[in-house]
């Protein structure tokens, strides 16, 4: 996984072996390194192996430290495959026990992973995310916090007020370091979950979008402008100016979806 390496068939079929025949004495950390390495490889495990680690992994979860949680999970949203329901709800049953302990990182990684897979959290592990989220919102970097509001959005979940209130202002202390992505990823989330950015922070995202709109793919402008438009807000003349000059510039990539948004 770190080398970039993808082992051939045969080579992966003995690991799967020698997996299995040790999963008895595999730990927290063993069943989230394994989980973590096929993630990275792109390979989903053979059933069996799966089937075995997700019982493994259910009956050791309160060993589950954030870390461990928010990897088992990643991997799962990257290999596109859904955990069983037991093992899910014992995830969720875990970080929500273990949240006081989670890192800004892994907090945004444990949402974006479950708005991947779908997998709504209980009510519970809300409460607990955002009242975790306000401890450590400082910790977190541009694309983090697109990350987590999109994860929101994705989930159909609107944030608290306070907790809106926090990532908005730590987004305006962050605008220097948005890319293209994280901006328009930011924003569409906003209109999604109807969230109006206003005063000092609406003038900063604009400002932001006018200095990387050279930058800007079809997707970014595409979701910049379904934002503005969703949330009713008309852009100033010079990023409107931008978006129409980066729009014909770009014309010849654009899918059928960009062109309906």
């Amino acid at each position: 996984g770190r080398l970039g390496v993808c082992p051939g068939e045969r080579l992966m079929e003995a690991l799967e072996r020698q997996a299995m025949e040790k999963m008895a004495g595999f730990n927290a950390q063993d069943l989230s390194n394994v989980m973590w390495a096929f993630g990275r490889l792109g390979k989903v495990p053979r059933d069996e192996l799966l089937t075995s680690l997700e019982a493994q992994a259910v009956s050791s979860i309160r060993d589950f430290r954030p870390q461990a949680v928010s990897t088992v999970l990643w991997s799962y949203a990257k290999l596109s495959v859904r955990p069983t329901v037991g093992l899910a709800e014992a995830l969720q049953r875990q970080a929500t026990a273990e949240m006081a302990a989670f890192k800004a990182q892994e907090l945004s990684l444990l949402l974006r992973s479950l708005a991947a897979l779908r997998v709504p959290p209980s009510d519970p592990m809300i409460w607990a995310i955002e009242h975790q989220l306000c401890h450590v919102i400082a910790s977190l970097t541009p694309q983090s916090l697109a990350h987590t509001l999109w994860s929101f959005a994705k989930l159909g979940i609107v944030p608290h007020p306070r907790v809106i209130s926090r990532v908005q202002a730590q987004t305006l202390s962050q605008l220097p370091g948005f890319t293209p992505k994280a901006l328009s990823n930011w924003l569409w989330a906003c209109a999604v979950l109807g969230v109006e950015p206003r005063g000092e922070l609406l003038d900063g995202l604009q400002g932001q979008a006018i200095r990387l709109m050279p930058a800007f793919n079809p997707q970014d402008l595409s979701n910049t402008m379904w934002a503005f438009a969703a949330l009713g807000v008309k852009p100033g003349d010079e990023l409107l100016a931008c978006m129409e000059r980066r729009a014909v510039t770009q014309m010849s990539l654009y899918t059928l979806q960009n062109v309906a948004n």
